[in-house]
C-alpha cells in the first residue's frame, strides 16, 4: 500500500470491546467493511486509492485485525452503524466485500437515509441459506482440521475455497494474493461471538432498497456467491452486476486497479 498522510488511527469502545478503524481523505465518506476471510488490510490496494476522492474509513470487525473479541450474540449491521454515530457521520457510501456486503445491505435496509449508495463485491446475504456439494465437502473438512487442532490445514482449505475459487489451483493464482489472504487469517486474535443479520432478513426485502447499487462478483467465485449476486441484480431496483474476469472471492486483491477503475466509475456517475 502507498504511504497516505494523515491517516487517523483509533478505537470506538462499544459494547464492551475496541473496534478498531482508520480514516483518511477529504470529502463524501466511504466506508470499507472487509470479508469474513480477511481484515481491513484486504483494502490495502484501495484505501489509498480513494482517500484522493473521498473521506475514507475502513475498519475490522470483532474478532478480526486489531479489534477485540467480543464472546456474545451480536448484530454487525447495529455495531457499524454505532461506528458511524461515533463518528458523527451521517450519511455515507457503503462498499462490503463477502460478510462485509452482508453487512452493508442489512445497514441499507435498517437506516436508508443513511446510505448514499452500495456497492457488493461477492456478498453475503441475510436469510439466504448456503448449499451444494463443494461447499459441504469444504466444510466438513474444515470442521475436521478444527477438531483436530490443526488451524494451518483449516486456513489453507480457505484458501483453497475462496481465494482460489472455482476451477483453479493454487498455483494459477497470484502468491502474494495467497500470501496475504494467509495472513490475515493467521492473524486472527481468536474466535469471535456469533454475528447476526437482520431480521426480517434482507433476502425477502431487496426490493426495498432504492438507491445506486453495483454488485461486482468474480467469475471463479464460490457458486452460491454467484447466485446471490444474480439475486441481488434482479431484485435491487436499477442494480449493476458485473462480472469481473479471472478473479474469486476478493478481486479487489487480485486485479485491484480494474477493479478501483470500476468502483470509482461507479461513484462519480452517482455524484454526477
Amino acid at each position: 500500500m502507498s504511504e497516505l498522510q494523515d491517516v487517523q488511527t483509533s478505537f470506538a469502545d462499544l459494547h464492551g470491546g475496541r473496534l478498531y478503524y482508520e480514516i483518511a481523505g477529504e470529502g463524501p465518506v466511504l466506508v470499507l467493511a472487509h470479508a469474513g476471510i480477511a481484515d481491513r488490510r484486504m483494502w490495502d490496494d484501495q484505501f489509498p486509492v480513494f482517500a484522493q476522492h473521498f473521506r475514507v474509513l475502513r475498519f475490522d470487525f470483532w474478532g478480526f485485525g486489531k479489534s477485540t473479541v467480543v464472546p456474545k450474540r451480536f448484530f454487525l449491521h447495529e455495531d457499524l452503524y454505532q461506528l458511524l454515530t461515533f463518528l458523527e457521520i451521517k450519511q455515507a457510501h457503503l462498499m462490503g466485500c463477502s460478510l462485509g456486503g452482508r453487512v452493508t445491505l442489512d445497514v441499507a435496509l435498517a437506516y436508508p437515509q443513511l446510505v448514499n449508495s452500495l456497492i457488493v463485491v461477492g456478498s453475503g446475504l441475510g436469510g439466504y441459506s448456503f448449499e451444494g456439494e463443494v461447499l459441504t465437502s469444504f466444510s466438513e473438512q474444515i470442521m475436521a482440521a478444527r477438531e483436530q487442532g490443526d488451524y494451518e490445514r483449516e486456513v489453507e482449505l480457505r484458501l483453497q475455497l475462496w481465494v482460489d475459487g472455482r476451477s483453479r489451483t493454487s498455483d494459477q493464482v497470484n502468491p502474494q494474493v495467497r500470501d496475504r489472504a494467509r495472513a490475515m487469517l493467521m492473524g486472527r486474535p481468536g474466535t469471535q461471538g456469533e454475528g447476526l443479520a437482520l431480521e426480517p432478513a434482507a433476502l425477502g426485502r431487496l426490493n426495498e432498497i432504492e438507491i445506486p447499487t453495483l454488485i461486482l462478483v468474480g467469475d471463479r467465485d464460490e457458486a452460491n456467491i454467484g447466485t446471490i449476486a444474480d439475486l441481488l441484480a434482479n431484485n435491487i431496483r436499477g442494480a449493476q452486476k458485473v462480472i469481473i474476469p479471472d478473479t474469486a472471492h476478493l478481486p479487489n486483491m487480485e486485479k485491484p486497479e480494474h477493479f478501483n477503475r470500476l468502483v470509482l466509475g461507479f461513484l462519480r456517475r452517482g455524484r454526477a
